[in-house]
């Protein structure tokens, strides 16, 4: 998984995982619209704020991601959080 995050922006594969787990837990439309909107708003601001900080900014778009799909679906926070360590440490 993370290895095909390299060759695309890391916004990308944030937003194919959380995709398949609308699809996988069932999500109607407007809450599928609304965690999307979550998410996007958080990777679009951690992206900005590494910017100006000068941060990694794949480090803090992975963060901001996996902590609020951590929060849209909770049975499955340490995934997410395992996947944004794994981008951390490459």
């Amino acid at each position: 998984l993370i290895d095909s995050w390299k060759t695309e922006p890391v916004s990308a594969g944030w937003t194919r995982l959380m995709l398949t787990r609308f699809v996988k837990h069932k999500i109607t439309p407007t809450r599928a619209a609304r965690g999307g909107a979550l998410v996007h708003v958080a990777m679009h601001d951690a992206f900005h704020l590494a910017k100006e900080s000068q941060l990694d900014a794949e480090v803090s778009v992975s963060a901001a991601a996996a902590y609020v799909l951590g929060y849209l679906f909770p049975a499955e926070e340490k995934i997410f959080s395992r996947i944004a360590d794994a981008v951390a440490q490459q």
